[in-house]
């Protein structure tokens, strides 16, 4: 039954293809997806690691609070990018991969 359901939820429908109505694919549902779910996992787990690692750094210690302040950073950080609107996240990825290009340009080039 409920594989029914998900069924019918992701097929569009008639009305859908007449009125053109945008429906995205759930997570997780193609091929093609994985790349964007592979970006989003990797930004949130670097910006994590990043903050946990730079707090710990600054207090010259490693606990649990280093852990609970990385993952409050990380929720911020998805929520005013990732969360929000369209306009953010297309900054958010082309911040990121302008850092990925200039990352792999220095580490290739310069050095």
């Amino acid at each position: 039954m409920t594989c029914l359901l998900i069924t019918q939820s992701v097929l569009p429908s008639r009305q859908q293809e007449k009125k053109r109505i945008f429906k995205p694919a759930p997570p997780f549902s193609s091929i093609s997806s994985i790349g964007s779910n592979a970006a989003i996992c990797a930004s949130l787990m670097g910006i994590h690691k990043l903050s946990s690692q730079g707090i710990g750094y600054a207090r010259q210690r490693e606990d649990l609070f280093n852990d609970i302040f990385g993952f409050f950073v990380s929720y911020r950080y998805y929520s005013f990018f990732l969360g929000s609107t369209e306009k953010r996240l297309i900054f958010h990825n082309r911040a990121i991969g302008a850092g990925t290009v200039l990352t792999l340009f220095y580490s290739f080039l310069l050095v």
